[in-house]
């Protein structure tokens, strides 16, 4: 169901939520949005400050058209909770919710650097959102660092499944154990460990 021009805070809510997962999907900021859908640049930043009440529905059209869906699907609100629920439920854990409060400038570097997020899963977004910067939340330079180490070690273990499934995937698994050996501390470490603390 969509929603007209006397929607109420939750519903704007909704919709620039909703925005925001297209634009992540198209890999385009909501600057890039707003100059593709012949737009104000401040549009959206205008209707989160509640300066807009609700779009007109021919600027609800012109995002539409930018994303290249419906004005309908892009109203549809309803849609958009459950896909929110889906999403709390999924990542329903406290340390999870914390770690989101804790870095909230991941949210506005992925909306000004899609790029940077594209085809990332929930473990990639657990990651970025668990790191901390020196002294505590990141910055946004930060957030860029860390998105750009995850998207590396995922290129990286990309590479070792397609290797895996090769004729050279016992020589992989015996460079991966040798080279894990050698980043292990020995048995002998952890015995140390624990006379010392007999003592």
């Amino acid at each position: 169901m969509g929603v007209d021009k006397t929607s109420n805070h939750q519903d704007r809510q909704l919709l620039l939520g909703r925005i925001a997962r297209y634009c992540q999907r198209k890999c385009i900021s909501q600057q890039e949005l707003a100059k593709k859908a012949g737009i104000s640049r401040t549009f959206f930043s205008n209707l989160q400050r509640e300066k807009v009440r609700w779009p007109q529905p021919n600027t609800l059209s012109k995002i539409a058209s930018a994303l290249d869906i419906s004005a309908q699907e892009l109203c549809d609100c309803d849609d958009e909770r459950e896909v929110q629920l889906r999403l709390a439920k999924d990542d329903n854990s406290g340390a999870a919710q914390l770690d989101r409060r804790t870095n909230p400038v991941v949210a506005e570097v992925s909306q000004a650097s899609p790029e940077l997020f594209q085809g990332w899963e929930t473990q990639d977004w657990d990651e970025i959102y668990s790191s901390f910067g020196v002294g505590g939340a990141l910055t946004e330079e930060g957030v860029q660092e860390a998105a750009k180490r995850i998207n590396e070690k995922r290129e990286l273990l990309r590479k070792v499944q397609v290797i895996f499934e090769t004729h050279q995937s016992e020589e992989l698994v015996v460079l991966i154990e040798n080279l894990y050996r050698s980043v292990q501390p020995a048995p002998e470490f952890y015995q140390s460990e624990v006379d010392v603390t007999q003592d």
